[in-house]
């Protein structure tokens, strides 16, 4: 029997599914559409540069912004998580990536 890429897609979601739950695969499935939105802009840019140099850096950069933004946001969400705000009571769950750049412009910055 031969399973094509779109069934064995549908065969581990069904798996996951009974595994983790519907919540579970709520948030996969937005965290697909989120990467298939970003994927198109990163490949965009990425085609933009002419010499294999360029590119390289591109892809190292691009991978340690990654690393680096992945990192602030489980800070953040750890310390919204189980701070005590006055007017607030715990578990209160903050910003996403709001305002990485300012507080990492390195980041940011171009060669």
């Amino acid at each position: 029997m031969k399973v094509t890429k779109t069934q064995l897609r549908q065969i581990i979601k069904e798996e996951l599914l009974k595994e983790m739950g519907l919540g579970a695969m709520t948030a996969i499935n937005l965290l697909q559409d989120v990467m298939e939105q970003i994927a198109p802009v990163i490949n965009a840019a990425y085609d933009r540069l002419s010499d294999p140099e360029s590119q390289q850096t591109f892809a190292s950069f691009l991978g340690k912004n990654i690393g680096v933004i992945t990192r602030q946001w489980e800070e953040e969400r750890s310390a919204y998580r189980y701070a005590e705000e006055p007017d607030e009571g715990p578990g209160k769950i903050g910003p996403g990536f709001e305002g990485w750049a300012e507080r990492n412009p390195a980041a940011t910055e171009e060669e």
